[in-house]
């Protein structure tokens, strides 16, 4: 597996628990997250939407990432990724061509439909890959491509 897929993933992961650290710090103490030079009631609602919204995002933020990556913490040690060999049926045609952008789409191997994030050029329909992929994340790389 990539060493740098895995490092973004898990660097993104630190600094989220980073900022939901710092959000519960000041939801708790009652602090502000921002000051205004605006009325104290103004402000006071601003900061209270903010919190609501950053809230909403950090909760949504762990549990579409934090968790599974954490579930994934003994695939990535153990290099024990699950493989699957079929046929794009989605495509990714953003960006440029370069090898280096983290593609998402999705691939069918009999009745197996998964969607997969690697590191790979354009993927058109009908593209055929070997991929192996971390089972919670679906973060994977690719073995084979024809």
């Amino acid at each position: 597996m990539y060493k740098y897929t895995v490092l973004s993933c898990y660097g993104t992961i630190i600094i989220a628990i980073v900022v939901t650290i710092w959000y519960l710090w000041r939801v708790l103490k009652k602090k502000k997250l921002v000051s205004l030079t605006v009325q104290n009631s103004t402000e006071y609602k601003i900061n209270i939407v903010l919190k609501i919204i950053l809230g909403i995002i950090l909760i949504a933020i762990h549990l579409k990432g934090t968790i599974p990556a954490i579930r994934d913490i003994p695939y990535v040690l153990d290099n024990n990724l699950n493989k699957i060999e079929g046929v794009a049926i989605s495509s990714d045609k953003k960006k440029n061509d370069a090898d280096w952008h983290l593609r998402s789409f999705l691939i069918k191997s009999g009745e197996d439909k998964i969607k997969v994030y690697v590191r790979t050029g354009q993927v058109e329909k009908g593209d055929y890959f070997e991929i192996r992929y971390l089972p919670h994340t679906h973060l994977g790389e690719v073995l084979d491509r024809r």
